[in-house]
C-alpha cells in the first residue's frame, strides 16, 4: 500500500519483504529523520547570506584555540597533527583570521600558504590580537554606571550601590528581603 511522504512525491509501499514489524518502523523513523533534517536546512536557505555576513561574529576559533595547551608547540609542529585534528584547527584557525576583518578567502589561501611554510604559528600570531578583540567585545559593558557603585580598596569584599529609599516602610521590607534572598550563592550574598 503505497504512502506520500508529505507532498515531495516519495512513495513507500510495504511489499513482502524479509523484514520484521519493529525493523520496518525503524527504517521508517530513520526515514522520518532524513527528511525532518532536509527540511529544516532548505528552510534556512533564505538565511544562508545573513549567516554568511555574520561569520565575522563567530568567535568559536578563538574560544577553542585558547583553551588548548602548549598551543604555540602543536602549531609549530603542524605535520605531526592527525588529519581530525588538523581539519578542526583549520576551521578554528580561519575563524580567527575572519574576525580580524579578512575575507574568508583570503584567510584560506593564506593559512594554505602557512601550512606548506610550516609557519602555521605566525599565522595564528597575527591573527590573535583582532580574535581576541571580537571575543572581547562580546563581554565588554558599553555604559556601566560606575558612579553609582562603590567598590572600597580597603573593603574589597563589598560594593555599595546606592538606591532611592521607598518612603513606605512595607515596600522597604518587601525590596530588602527578595534582594537579598535573591542574590545569594554559597558564600556570596548581598
Amino acid at each position: 500500500m503505497p504512502a506520500s511522504a508529505c507532498g515531495l512525491g516519495i512513495s513507500v509501499t510495504r511489499t513482502r519483504m524479509n523484514l520484521s514489524d519493529d525493523q520496518f518502523v525503524e527504517y521508517g523513523r530513520r526515514l522520518l529523520s532524513t527528511y525532518q533534517a532536509v527540511s529544516r536546512g532548505l528552510h534556512q536557505v533564505p538565511n544562508f547570506s545573513s549567516y554568511q555576513s555574520r561569520r565575522i561574529d563567530d568567535i568559536r576559533g578563538f574560544y577553542f584555540l585558547s583553551r588548548i595547551d602548549d598551543l604555540e608547540q602543536k602549531l609549530g609542529d603542524w605535520a605531526s597533527l592527525d588529519n581530525s585534528t588538523q581539519v578542526q584547527w583549520r576551521e578554528w584557525l580561519i575563524g580567527e583570521c575572519i574576525n580580524s576583518y579578512a575575507s574568508q578567502v583570503s584567510c584560506e589561501s593564506e593559512l594554505s600558504k602557512a601550512i606548506s611554510s610550516s609557519s602555521v604559528a605566525a599565522y595564528h600570531k597575527k591573527y590573535l590580537p583582532g580574535a581576541r578583540s571580537k571575543y572581547g567585545s562580546f563581554f565588554r559593558l558599553q555604559n556601566p554606571r560606575l558612579r553609582d557603585v562603590v567598590w572600597s580598596g580597603t573593603r574589597q569584599n563589598i560594593v555599595m550601590s546606592y538606591f532611592s529609599e521607598p518612603t513606605s516602610q512595607d515596600v522597604t521590607s518587601w525590596l530588602q528581603k527578595n534582594i537579598e534572598e535573591e542574590w545569594q550563592s554559597g558564600d556570596f550574598r548581598l
